[in-house]
């Protein structure tokens, strides 16, 4: 696992925040992308009904850049960009 700090008082820890979104949005599966997201069990039907029939179905993504982090005093956020073969992002 690598460490990487998001400019928080609690280091993050689990693979770093790009590589969580690479692998999320290779996934080819539900099942692949509940491995990379917080509370599996709970965003299951919405990630089966985005990807599955939804919106992203038969999305293509030609590229996806990390945008920077973005912090409150609670939480802190890594914002990314995401292209897609439409034109979309």
């Amino acid at each position: 696992m690598e460490v990487a700090s998001i400019h928080s008082s609690t280091p993050w820890i689990g693979p770093a925040p790009l590589k969580v979104a690479e692998r999320f949005t290779q996934a080819g599966t539900t099942s692949e992308r509940l491995k990379w997201v917080r509370n599996p069990k709970r965003v299951a039907p919405l990630v089966k009904a985005f990807f599955g029939e939804g919106l992203r179905a038969k999305e293509e993504i030609m590229d996806l850049k990390a945008m920077g982090p973005v912090s409150t005093l609670d939480f802190a956020f890594e914002r990314f960009q995401v292209k897609m073969k439409d034109g979309s992002s």
